[in-house]
């Protein structure tokens, strides 16, 4: 079954059903994922991208306050960072 099948066939469930639950789906790549950055298996974790994290991040920890309202980034951020920086200032 494909994963699509298995979303309108399952739902939310299908994180938890065999095969290839998707709670544990980047078990799958850990190993290769270890071998391709020198480290072992236990030291590789496999995410979403850095902006995602980033933006997770921001949005559940960025509280500004009357004096501590910026956000300083480096000198020309990855065009997703930044979107995400002004974004995060606008929302509050």
């Amino acid at each position: 079954m494909d994963d699509l099948t298995k979303w309108a066939n399952q739902g939310v469930e299908g994180h938890f059903t065999e095969p290839n639950p998707w709670l544990t789906i980047d078990d799958i790549v850990v190993e290769s994922s270890a071998r391709l950055v020198g480290g072992l298996n236990d030291e590789v974790v496999v995410m979403n991208s850095l902006s995602t994290n980033l933006n997770l991040l921001m949005l559940a920890f960025f509280q500004p306050t009357p004096t501590r309202n910026k956000i300083l980034v480096e000198h020309k951020p990855f065009p997703s960072d930044m979107v995400l920086a002004l974004f995060v200032c606008l929302v509050d």
